[in-house]
């Protein structure tokens, strides 16, 4: 069957056939789609050639069926690009895509050597044409080219017939008697311009050229046709044309002819393309729905959070689809930031309540058996751990407890926890195991819990020394499969290392109170109360961890109700999805300004203030035991209040209108008394006035000193001139 296609003018007919269409396959094929860099590569051979001159222009105007082309701009640039094999004394083809830019000069689109071969814009006769030398035969275009149009120039070289002719777009233009071809003396074509010798060139090409094949063999009409209509796009120019008549694509494309983009293997018009996410709009080059991204849009977001940010779903659940969040068991709602309190916590192969409250042993209430006090008889409690009713008191004496591990191996992963409440700061075990296979103790001398593993002591240890008289619940925890010890309290992390359990535990069971040596002697003994204790036969995650501390054992953290829905409703002065922080003065204990930014939220408003602070809200500064917070100057000075004469005051910023409030008290320096005249200070106690006395140290972070006309009149010239000295500005009221 035949087509028809106007061109530029030109009537084409072309017959639609398989991608094949009996034509040979190129010696050398260039499709100029690179889009970057500075070299063209031979798709034939799979070699590149590198632009000679000024780096390349790469352009997105394109032939049809193509993509991308090279802008030539007349300056000399040029390509040497390998023959390999093509003779030219003997029968050859050449086809290239051109668009001219400019028709006022000679334009050279393929050359080799001066007595072989001319692929150009003849200015003079306004034609395109092949030259074939020795003697110059020219087969020209029958029309005038025009400027921005595209152009097939199919040039052929038959060495039997001795003819030249030459196509545009498959159409022939002319054919001409060419005899005695000679050999180029080069190995290489030429594009861009005409160059005799190696550096020296001339007629270069302004405009663009397209894709470029060469054949060691002389196209007949029907295939110079083809080349235009089938073979020079064959497979969408995307692939390789079997000898079966079918395709096979270049990486990057599919389809029956290549003619679909493929994004990582998948077809553009395949609903999986990008991962389902986005279209696939060039090879490998997705653009992706709203909330995707990544080069496939394989990456999704859960409430504006990317899916590998350890962030995402509040990091309690995994993002698994867009805004789709799977949530831990221990929390619920779109973004897993819902805590479910009325979790149910898995069950300990080994637990001790100590509720007991009479007797010398204490019960496991996993496997029904007691365990009795080794030494004295024990001391029962009332004091209980939040969730529990009562506790055991060690003071320090030979008294502890051995509790069966019940074939838990301290080799293996494991978790033990327990409550514990500090009557003293002293070395003291809580829980241990023998040659430090397991020592859960408060370390007198780091002033830290700390949980050892190993008899080569690895350490994980707590980030703040434990108050006195206060229950702490201690999590200890060895992962096998990782190689890690973990020390939780209350249910927060407080520090993870590598850890080698020992091999050397000689007896099943743990000691309860003091640290119990081979010989039978007991050292470290526990001053304080001990809660409940549990042991797992599995290392705990940091949920876990919380879910022991939070919820079977605390639910709110003892800091509110558990809802039905498995929701805190916290207490006043807690907050928190566990309702597991407190607040100071309405800031919550873990933000940074808690306490102005000077202390530690410990309790419901109740700040333990950094040194040099002091007030309910640690808002009140001193400096080397003087004065300098006003507020504090204020107590004192209405507290001596006597006569309405304000004789000298020391204020730090902001200032304030101070000769507005009644005082009578005298500020002065440490090292100033000594210059202050006699008659001064008796003229002060006379007004009943109490000096504060400010130290050197202090008077460094002064900024101002207020003095009244009255004390100028009585205070030693020196006395001014030492506050002077050190930049205290003087401001002058009258009674």
């Amino acid at each position: 069957m035949w087509s028809v296609l106007v061109i530029a003018g030109l009537l084409i007919q072309y017959a639609s056939c398989q991608c094949n269409a009996q034509l040979p396959t190129p010696l050398i094929k260039y499709l100029l789609n690179e889009s970057s860099g500075n070299t063209i590569r031979d798709y034939t051979n799979n070699k590149s050639s590198t632009i000679v001159g000024n780096p390349i222009v790469w352009s997105t105007q394109s032939p049809p069926g193509y993509y991308g082309s090279i802008y030539f701009n007349g300056d000399g640039s040029l390509f040497r690009i390998p023959m390999n094999g093509i003779n030219t004394s003997q029968s050859y083809t050449l086809v290239t895509w051109i668009r001219p830019t400019s028709l006022k000069t000679y334009s050279t689109y393929l050359y080799s050597d001066p007595a072989v071969l001319y692929f150009q814009y003849h200015a003079g006769d306004q034609r395109f044409e092949m030259v074939v030398s020795p003697s110059y035969y020219r087969a020209k275009s029958s029309f005038v080219p025009t400027i921005n149009t595209w152009y097939q120039m199919t040039g052929v070289f038959d060495s039997v017939s001795n003819t030249s002719s030459l196509y545009i777009n498959g159409v022939l233009q002319s054919n001409v008697t060419a005899v005695s071809p000679v050999p180029s003396r080069f190995s290489y074509f030429v594009m861009g311009a005409a160059e005799g010798t190696p550096g020296n060139y001339g007629d270069s090409a302004i405009g663009y050229l397209g894709p470029m094949q060469g054949y060691q063999t002389a196209f007949t009409a029907s295939q110079a046709l083809q080349a235009y209509s089938l073979s020079m796009y064959p497979c969408s120019n995307n692939g390789i044309c079997l000898n079966n008549g079918t395709c096979q694509c270049n990486y990057g494309y599919g389809g029956a002819s290549c003619s679909y983009f493929t994004c990582f293997g998948v077809q553009m018009s395949n609903s999986s393309a990008c991962s389902g996410n986005g279209a696939c709009t060039s090879i490998d080059t997705c653009v992706c729905n709203s909330g995707y991204s990544g080069t496939n849009c394989q990456d999704y977001y859960c409430n504006g959070i990317l899916n590998t940010n350890a962030s995402v779903c509040s990091q309690n659940g995994v993002c698994t689809a867009l805004n789709t969040c799977n949530c831990s068991s221990l929390y619920t709602g779109s973004n897993c930031d819902v805590f479910k309190c009325n979790y149910v916590f898995k069950s300990p192969v080994v637990q001790y309540l100590m509720n007991e409250s009479t007797g010398n042993s204490i019960y496991d209430y996993i496997n029904y058996q007691q365990s009795t006090l080794i030494g004295n008889s024990i001391t029962w409690s009332i004091l209980s751990p939040p969730g529990y009713n009562g506790s055991v008191y060690f003071n320090g004496s030979l008294s502890y407890f051995r509790i069966p591990t019940n074939n838990v191996s301290l080799i293996q992963s494991y978790t033990v926890t327990t409550w514990v409440r500090l009557g003293q700061y002293a070395q003291s075990t809580i829980l241990y195991a023998n040659n430090n296979t397991l020592n859960l103790q408060y370390n007198n001398g780091s002033k830290r819990f700390e949980l050892i593993v190993g008899s080569t002591l690895y350490k994980a240890v707590s980030t703040f020394q434990p108050s006195l008289n206060t229950w702490y619940h201690l999590t200890g925890v060895f992962d096998s499969i990782s190689g890690t010890i973990s020390l939780y309290i209350n249910g927060l992390i407080q520090n993870s290392n590598s850890a080698i359990p020992s091999s050397n535990l000689t007896y099943n069971y743990l000691t309860v109170g003091a640290a119990e040596l081979a010989n039978g002697s007991s050292v470290d003994r526990l001053l304080g109360y001990q809660g409940p204790i549990q042991i797992y036969g599995f290392a705990f995650t940091s949920n876990q961890a919380l879910a022991a501390y939070s919820f079977t054992l605390q639910p709110c953290s003892g800091g509110g109700i558990c809802n039905s829905n498995g929701s805190c409703s916290c207490s006043s002065g807690r907050t928190g999805s566990t309702c597991s922080y407190f607040t100071c003065s309405g800031i919550t204990m873990n933000n940074n300004s808690v306490c102005s930014g000077r202390g530690v939220c410990s309790a419901f408003n109740s700040c333990v203030c950094d040194s040099g602070y002091s007030g309910n809200n640690c808002q009140i500064s001193t400096c080397n035991g003087c004065v300098q917070d006003l507020e504090l100057v204020y107590q004192q000075i209405y507290a001596h209040v006597h006569l309405g004469i304000l004789e000298l005051i020391v204020k730090t910023t902001p200032a304030m209108e101070l000769w507005q409030v009644p005082i009578v008290y005298v500020v002065v320096k440490d090292l100033a008394l000594p210059l202050i005249n006699v008659i001064v200070m008796q003229d002060i106690m006379e007004y009943n006035a109490s000096p504060i006395i400010v130290t050197e140290q202090c008077l460094m972070h002064l900024e101002y000193a207020l003095v009244t006309e009255h004390a100028l009149v009585l205070t030693n010239v020196h006395v001014v001139m030492d506050f002077m000295d050190r930049d205290v500005n003087l401001i002058i009221a009258t009674v």
